[in-house]
């Protein structure tokens, strides 16, 4: 057997620029950010939307929520991101926009976040440890517009003028 004649260095480079010939995703260029040239892929989904459907096209099927007997695939978990996220645009909630999320770790609070990142608002995440004062200050000088609480915290904001989802 014969000893390879380039590097293994060369031999990446070489199997990367095959791999970019053959997807487009994978192209990449030079980019000026900020003054400094960067190499970048070409392609790049542009929106969080847009990168959550490449992921989806690629994974789909693949498990991507586990707690406790409950397991959601990657689309499935999209597709209640999809739908959460046209509701937020039904309640006038518009690209930019606050929505809160107060609600321990679970499967929801995940696919809450898709959703306000794929509609374009901002996730404000606030601490389920906190008690009420804390919770009310935090949602009045967060400016949202509409708050996701579970059981638990609606209790301690249900007096509270902003919308809640429960």
């Amino acid at each position: 057997m014969s000893e390879p004649t380039i590097s293994t260095k060369e031999n990446l480079k070489a199997a990367f620029a095959e791999l970019r010939q053959t997807n487009p995703l994978l192209a990449i260029t030079d980019r000026d950010i900020n003054g400094i040239s960067h190499k970048v892929f070409e392609n790049a989904p542009k929106t969080m939307r847009d990168l959550f459907g490449i992921i989806e096209l690629l994974h789909g099927d693949f498990p991507f929520i586990a707690e406790n007997s409950k397991e959601l695939s990657f689309a499935e978990t999209m597709q209640k991101a999809k739908n959460l996220a046209n509701y937020l645009s039904e309640q006038g909630i518009k690209p930019g926009d606050m929505v809160g999320i107060c609600m321990q770790n679970c499967t929801e609070w995940i696919v809450i976040y898709l959703a306000i990142a794929a509609h374009g608002a901002t996730a404000v995440p606030f601490n389920s440890w906190w008690k009420t004062e804390e919770l009310l200050y935090g949602i009045e000088h967060s400016e949202v517009k509409l708050v996701f609480v579970d059981d638990k915290r609606y209790e301690l904001i249900k007096d509270t003028s902003v919308n809640k989802i429960a």
